[in-house]
């Protein structure tokens, strides 16, 4: 390795790879080091950095603890795999407990996809802010579930008060010829 090379490499494993406390003392020490001591002991830090070993190196410190015994707000989250019958049901729970549940790539403040974003844009011009938005995206067993559930091909799928009203090409329609408006208004999401 060339200096110009080695430096740039020093320098970013005294950035990245050490904590403040060792950053600190290599760099007041760096005039009184060896370059040779001072070289070993980054190769030593990068070292244990990158090695391939995942576990825990108990050779920097003296204590005894179990490292899966984390918190549980640390610990890895694991996705439930849900059999159908049970995401069915997950289903009934949120069109039966929300007004009006979108099933959608995204979410209400991020949708997406473009029929996402059409039908998240005639929520917001009906002033309907309260609902519930599901992102298939999130999770492809509810991606297909959900078409299987309601018998419908494509996502988006919107519900207004347990009732399947259809993909975004269905609210179009219904939003241009005013049943939409309608219908929520006679089912009380909103008030005219």
């Amino acid at each position: 390795m060339n200096n110009l090379v080695q430096r740039k490499f020093q320098q970013a494993t005294l950035k990245y790879l050490l904590n403040p406390q060792q950053r600190l003392f290599f760099v007041h020490h760096q005039r009184i080091m060896m370059p040779s001591t001072l070289n070993a002991q980054l190769q030593t830090y990068q070292m244990r950095f990158f090695s391939n070993n995942q576990g825990h190196n108990h050779d920097d410190h003296d204590h005894e603890h179990d490292h899966d015994n984390s918190h549980k707000d640390f610990q890895p989250k694991k996705k439930v795999q849900l059999d159908e019958t049970q995401l069915n049901q997950q289903f009934k729970e949120w069109i039966e407990g929300n007004d009006v549940v979108l099933f959608m790539k995204g979410n209400k403040k991020m949708p997406r996809c473009g029929f996402s974003n059409y039908i998240v844009s005639v929520m917001k011009f009906y002033g309907i802010k309260e609902y519930k938005d599901v992102d298939v995206l999130a999770d492809e067993n509810v991606r297909e579930g959900i078409k299987k559930f309601s018998n419908w091909p494509t996502i988006p799928q919107l519900y207004v008060k347990g009732q399947f009203i259809g993909g975004c090409d269905i609210v179009k329609e219904m939003h241009q010829d005013g049943s939409f408006e309608e219908l929520i208004v006679r089912e009380g999401i909103i008030k005219k």
